[in-house]
């Protein structure tokens, strides 16, 4: 869990003047639903799904293009999936749930 948690910290750190506020696992059925619906749709399958729930600020002023209202609270979900225990923790899509 703690690799997950890493992978998303490290891409919203990405996200320029974004504060998270709050990062939290979003329980096993979740995971265990998108896993199956993923794996349906002709993508690369996966083994294993984890699903975070987080709570973040955006930007009070964006420097870039960003889907993002600025100054604004969000509540996303971050998809992750992998193969094993030994497979790094792949970010597979993240956004409003």
């Amino acid at each position: 869990m703690d690799s997950a948690i890493e992978t998303i910290q490290r891409e919203f750190a990405t996200w320029d003047g974004c504060i998270l506020h709050s990062l939290s696992f979003y329980g096993d059925e979740a995971g265990n639903h998108y896993l199956k619906e993923y794996n349906t749709w002709g993508n690369p399958t996966y083994k294993e799904c984890i699903v975070f729930d987080s709570t973040f600020h955006s930007a009070v002023k964006s420097s870039t293009e960003t889907a993002l209202e600025e100054d604004s609270e969000y509540t996303w979900q971050w998809y992750l999936m992998r193969d094993s225990n030994s497979d790094p923790w792949t970010l597979i899509t993240w956004g409003q749930g």
